[in-house]
């Protein structure tokens, strides 16, 4: 792993600049800032861009530097976690590239699609990154009607849809793919995750029905509106649903990677490595977070920690063995609790390294996998075949600097 590796005291250095507004600058940059003005970092509260948190993480490196234990948490946020998963499933190394999941820069997906559709459009009116930022997201998650609002139909908006191809072009691609894959007239479409969660979204449309009330004078009426559980020839709403229910699943395994109960899993761990040294010859059963496995090609750790012998002595020896190699990796490491709300993850700054490379190593696995081939063939009932931009990007996702920032 050769991403830069920051101290303690260096993460809440960061974290202060992130509240002040500097989030998208460099690591370097941010703790050099803080380190510039670190006898009046109290000033800077009022024009700080989220005022609040940036006090609280002031007040937790004065404790710190009067010597007293702090229990205050920093955070990073995925850099665009949407397209960085759609690329990442893709293995596009232009879209990783973009969203910061691969690099030493830290990318800004939404000012770069800014820049390229500008230059598209060449000497008429140039857009800004907010309105940009508005439109590229839904359209990712198959919104058609947003980037039309914004930048109407003519050549502003092709300019944008050329623009965000170029510079996403995986995302891209998966979006038209995951949209295809809709079920007319389907009442919900399901699928599981690679830890055995079951998604179920329903398929819904608005209602509205005319509700007369008998008991007031006059009978006044109104309109109710409600959503009814009917199915649809088409819609979009799988490109977000599948890419969402990968952000949950990225949340649940950095969970379990990193606050882990030390005694239960390395129990399991010995336990799985006397197995696979012991030449047992127990017929083998396949649970069903086996077949997925196999299915899907990505470990979870989910249920791992109760894992008993009777169960471990009848596993897949090669399913048994990648457990085994996972779990080691993670025993090397200390458990820490991690705050997770959507794509932000907060800890310890004693442990953001540890945080930061967990996420990479995650995100390096999902792209490795079979997952998303899995999830469309089970939504359509039929064997789907994604065409990746490569064979791999995993190795480049590992040293990334800031899929996290």
């Amino acid at each position: 792993m050769t991403f830069t590796k920051y101290t303690p005291l260096e993460w809440l250095y960061i974290d202060i600049s992130n509240h002040y507004g500097w989030d998208k600058e460099l690591f370097s940059f941010r703790i050099q800032w803080v380190k510039d003005h670190i006898d009046e970092l109290e000033n800077f509260i009022d024009e700080a861009e989220d005022r609040y948190q940036f006090a609280v993480a002031v007040m937790a490196l004065r404790e710190v530097e009067a010597g007293k234990a702090s229990g205050y948490l920093v955070g990073l946020d995925a850099c665009s976690s949407g397209p960085a998963i759609m690329s990442a499933f893709m293995r596009d190394l232009i879209g990783a590239i973009n969203t910061g999941l691969i690099g030493k820069v830290r990318s800004d997906i939404y000012k770069k699609v800014t820049e390229t559709m500008n230059v598209i459009l060449g000497s008429t009116k140039e857009w800004g990154r907010n309105a940009v930022k508005g439109a590229l997201m839904p359209m990712f998650y198959g919104s058609q009607a947003k980037p039309k609002e914004v930048f109407g139909e003519g050549k502003e908006l092709e300019a944008f849809l050329t623009a965000s191809e170029k510079v996403a072009p995986g995302a891209t691609k998966l979006m038209t793919i995951m949209i295809n894959s809709w079920i007319p007239w389907a009442l919900n479409h399901s699928w599981t995750m690679a830890d055995g969660f079951c998604c179920v979204v329903p398929v819904t449309q608005k209602k509205e029905t005319k509700v007369e009330i008998d008991e007031l004078d006059g009978h006044p009426t109104f309109m109710y509106q409600f959503e009814k559980n009917e199915g649809k020839e088409s819609g979009v709403s799988l490109a977000a649903n599948i890419t969402q229910a990968t952000d949950g699943l990225v949340v649940r395994c950095m969970n379990r990677r990193c606050n882990y109960n030390w005694t239960k899993l390395s129990k399991v761990h010995n336990e799985l490595v006397y197995y696979l040294f012991s030449g047992s010859n127990k017929p083998i059963k396949l649970t069903r977070i086996q077949k997925i496995w196999k299915e899907q090609q990505f470990m979870s750790l989910a249920n791992v920690e109760s894992l008993t012998w009777d169960s471990i002595k009848t596993m897949d020896k090669g399913y048994a063995a990648v457990l085994c190699n996972l779990i080691k990796r993670y025993l090397s490491r200390p458990s820490f609790p991690v705050v997770m709300v959507h794509d932000s993850f907060k800890c310890h700054p004693n442990y953001m390294n540890y945080c930061r490379q967990t996420y990479n190593e995650i995100m390096a696995e999902i792209s490795d996998s079979n997952m998303i081939e899995s999830m469309l063939s089970e939504i359509t009932g039929t064997s789907v075949i994604v065409n990746k931009f490569t064979d791999s990007i995993s190795d480049q996702i590992l040293e990334a600097e800031y899929s996290l920032s």
